[in-house]
């Protein structure tokens, strides 16, 4: 920063008003001043010399002195003149009048920073004065634009707080420059007082060196020899015992990264094994489930042989029934068993695969584990030969330096300050040298290294898991408000609109389920006791945040369907508490906020988070259940022998529906065709039912992969409880399939009722392509209804996914060939259009006023058929077909 050029002159002015006292130097009676004793024995009839001329006196300081000085002493009429004592006052002199010049310019350096200190604050409040003036203009301008425009007030509630983000954000920056500036100078002051310590080091050295020049013809040669070696000798052990300790850290070093790679690769082992157990329990159960399948079928084989053995004895048409039925329980058996060899076999040569793979894998970790301790025994023995080294260097030199202090003690006491400081911090060191090497020799280098490993590796492991796992839940929340930001608040945006209250209620308890499940796997893992795992938390944790997408995706496309305003209020508001409910649990759960909590505290944070994610979550059902229809939600007041077989049924009643359809197909295929049609028409008619054909067959595909879905999810749902009390324990999943298997059912009717329109010419070419578009929304929710309860890496699931795709397949083929139809219609028509440039201008005009009123038309039907639509989807979207 710049100082200004008034404050410098008047600085100036100030130091130059300034005046010193000189009395110290002056004073004839200070010790250092007097004549010191003589160093010559007159005593010994020494001649006397002649008397010399007076050394010429000191020049005097520039600075003038505040009172006038007296006049110099008068020397006495005989002085005894002293070459030494002048000499030695003269260096006296010159070293105080260095000191106070130096003692001079650090006071005013000290002013200068301390003057500067000043102005930087002063600058700085000015600054801040300013900052706040102007956030008190701006938020006075804010509140005048709040009472002109109220009916932007959430817009600038959300201004007012970016202002004020903006003004900590200048706060901040002007603080951090501030303390920019504060280490500057405090960097500055560093350097000036190293400098400072510089010079007085140096001006002590020439003080030694001169006082040293002065006392060396009194000191004899061979005591400076002894004790230069003597330091030469306590230098060199010195620098030896640190280059051993050095070696030996550097050694400390390897055998810890051996020792975390050793670590590490036990831990591989130990998954590794963990992964083969755990697969080797997934074929056993396999392997179990085949063998009751085996079971099952020898025992109703037996029950068939009885059948046959009672039907010759007594032939009647109630055993022919009950034949009859057994004998489809054994088929459906038989192709269970089939399966279940299938997935047997499927699993085996999975499992094998993977079973080499780790055995080799195994080997391999184990062959490394070999050599690394191989090289740690290496190590121990390379180590424990440089500890014996460094202990037979340490006892010499113990010997050594015992000897040489006992002898010097005697005959250095001659010796000058600097040689003793110097001596002492040798033996200091010696000293520190020897108390570690001593430490390491009784508690063992070793033991310590392992321990320190240990140490080092557990602090290591749990940060990196909680690292993990935080950067997990980060995600999750992000993910999360991705889905409130994209769907829920994206006007946009309407959701899944194939969803409907039974799915969405599905999705509700499949997402209070993952809350649970969450909330049981963190606590094990954050309970320490070695039973939960951080990967089972972060699975929990994913699995609940898509579960709270879906209820969002889901709970925004059944709005549709709300017959009121204030219903799809409500429902949005209570699906975005649960959103940030589960936010909230998941900020709550993560380390940054429980290691500030004592740990007793900390399991109730998760389960108080749990209990508000599911609280919201239950608003949200309250809300879904009221868009169902009492009529429809019958699961539950069914009696158990309708229950039993009531999913059965439905799929049934959908198969027979698509094999009436492909019949009515097959009819239309092989009618006579209508002379009066041209060749080109019965082609497109042709394509048209062959498009059809293909779509109802994938259907029938579909229906039966949703069979088998549905008999697997109940099969390994159930347990050892009956499938009447499945079905009521999860009722919303029921009606939900139920529900999506009606909609199959009607769209397949629809579709082909719009290929007959077509071909008769009752219908238009979009009739096709809305039946076609209804058939994959129903394809579309028959899947996700049966996706809520099937298991992972499910082989019928992946079977309905496929036939699924081969529906949409279908239809979009369909879809692609109508259009392309109406698009020739189209091209054809434009063939014989009228030529507007050979009307009148009158004539132009009235063409297109004409075209503006059947666009205003046109737009004023869509808007109507929109209305309509829209109300009988929000009545009649759970009515079952005639």
């Amino acid at each position: 920063m710049r100082i200004p050029s008034n404050m410098l002159w008047r600085w100036q002015h100030r130091g130059s008003s300034h005046t010193y006292s000189t009395a110290q130097i002056t004073d004839a009676t200070h010790p250092l001043l007097q004549d010191p004793p003589s160093l010559i024995d007159t005593s010994t009839g020494t001649p006397t010399l002649p008397k010399r001329a007076p050394p010429a006196p000191a020049p005097a300081p520039v600075i003038k002195p505040r009172t006038p000085t007296p006049p110099p002493v008068q020397p006495s009429p005989e002085p005894v003149i002293d070459f030494w004592s002048e000499s030695q006052a003269q260096q006296q002199r010159e070293y105080e009048e260095q000191q106070r010049q130096l003692q001079q310019q650090r006071e005013f350096e000290l002013q200068q920073q301390q003057m500067l200190q000043l102005q930087q604050q002063r600058e700085f409040e000015e600054q801040q004065r300013l900052q706040m003036e102007r956030e008190r203009q701006q938020h006075e301008e804010l509140l005048r634009r709040q009472m002109q425009q109220q009916a932007e007030g959430k817009v600038q509630e959300l201004e007012r707080e970016v202002l004020g983000l903006r003004g900590q954000f200048e706060r901040d920056q002007m603080l951090l420059e501030q303390y920019d500036r504060r280490v500057k100078a405090l960097q500055n002051e560093m350097n000036q007082l190293n400098f400072n310590s510089q010079q007085r080091d140096a001006s002590k050295d020439e003080l030694i060196k001169s006082l040293q020049a002065s006392y060396l013809p009194h000191t004899s040669a061979d005591q400076i020899t002894m004790w230069k070696n003597k330091y030469e000798a306590l230098a060199k052990l010195y620098s030896q015992l640190r280059q051993e300790h050095l070696d030996l850290l550097n050694k400390f070093k390897q055998l810890q990264l051996k020792a975390n790679s050793a670590q590490e690769a036990v831990e591989k082992l130990d998954r590794m094994q963990a992964d083969m157990r755990a697969k080797n329990m997934e074929l056993a159960d396999m392997i179990r489930e085949r063998d009751r399948a085996k079971n099952e079928l020898e025992r109703f084989r037996g029950v068939k042989r009885r059948i046959q053995k009672l039907q010759r004895i007594y032939p009647s048409a109630t055993l022919q029934s009950h034949e009859q039925t057994h004998l489809d329980e054994l088929n459906r058996l038989k192709r269970e068993l089939s399966d279940s060899n299938a997935r047997v076999e499927d699993l085996g040569k999975s499992k094998g695969a993977e079973t080499a793979a780790l055995l080799a894998k195994f080997n391999r970790e184990k062959s490394d584990l070999e050599d690394s301790i191989r090289e740690d025994d290496a190590d121990d023995a390379w180590f424990d030969d440089a500890h014996t080294g460094a202990l037979a260097i340490v006892e010499p030199a113990k010997a050594s330096r015992r000897t040489s202090y006992s002898v010097g003690s005697e005959e250095g006491r001659g010796r000058p300050h600097s040689d003793d400081e110097e001596i002492e911090i040798m033996q200091a060191g010696m000293d520190e040298c020897l108390k570690q090497l001593a430490d390491l020799q009784q508690v063992g280098i070793y033991g310590i290294a392992i321990v320190e490993i240990r140490r080092i590796w557990a602090t290591k492991r749990t940060g990196l898991q909680r690292g993990l796992t935080d950067s997990i839940l980060t995600t999750c929340i992000q993910k999360i408000n991705d889905g409130i930001y994209n769907v829920l608040d994206a006007p946009g945006q309407g959701g899944n609109q194939n969803a409907t209250p039974e799915y969405t209620l599905s999705m509700i308890e499949k997402a209070s389920t993952a809350s649970t499940e969450f909330l049981s796997a963190f606590a094990r893992f954050m309970d320490g006791s070695g039973l939960g795992d951080h990967s089972i938390s972060i699975t929990r944790a994913l699995s609940l945040a898509q579960a709270i997408e879906d209820v969002i995706t889901n709970a925004k496309g059944i709005t549709r369907l709300a017959a009121e305003d204030e219903t799809v209020e409500e429902l949005i508001r209570v699906t975005r508490q649960s959103a940030q409910s589960a936010i909230t649990y998941f900020s709550n759960v993560m380390s940054t906020h429980l290691d500030i909590l004592p740990r007793a505290q900390r399991p109730e944070v998760v389960i108080q988070g749990n209990m508000r994610v599911q609280d919201s979550l239950l608003k949200v059902s309250r809300v879904a259940e009221s868009l169902v229809i009492t009529e429809a939600a019958h699961v539950v007041t069914l009696p158990d022998a309708e229950l039993g077989d009531i999913v059965e049924k439905e799929m049934l009643n959908a198969a027979r529906v698509i094999e009436d359809a492909s019949a009515r197909i097959l009819a239309l295929i092989n009618k006579p065709r209508n002379p009066e049609l041209s060749a080109t028409d019965m082609q497109v008619h042709t394509a048209i039912l062959e498009y059809v054909m293909g779509i109802t067959n994938a259907i029938a595909n579909l229906i039966k992969a949703a069979t088998a879905s549905q008999q697997e999810i109940v099969s390994q749902g159930r347990g050892s409880s009956t499938k009447e009390a499945f079905y009521k324990k999860n009722n919303r999943w029921t009606e939900g399939l139920i529900s999506a298997a009606k909609a199959v059912a009607i769209a397949t009717n629809l579709l082909v009722e719009a290929a007959d329109g077509v071909i008769s010419g009752t219908s238009t070419l979009e009739h096709l392509i809305v039946a076609s578009n209804e058939v994959s929304a129903a394809t579309a929710q028959l899947v996700a209804a049966s996706r809520v309860k099937a298991s992972f890496m499910s082989k019928t699931q992946e079977k309905l996914e496929l036939a699924a795709k081969a529906v949409t397949d279908a239809a979009n083929l369909l879809v692609k060939a109508v259009k392309a139809l109406a698009a020739k219609q189209l091209e054809e028509k434009n063939k014989s259009k009228i030529d507007y440039n050979a009307l009148s201008a009158r004539e132009y005009k009235v063409k297109e006023m004409e075209q503006q009123v059947m666009i205003l038309k046109l737009d004023k039907e869509l808007t109507d058929a929109r209305r309509v639509l829209a109300e009988m989807r929000k009545a009649s979207y759970h009515q079952e077909s005639q």
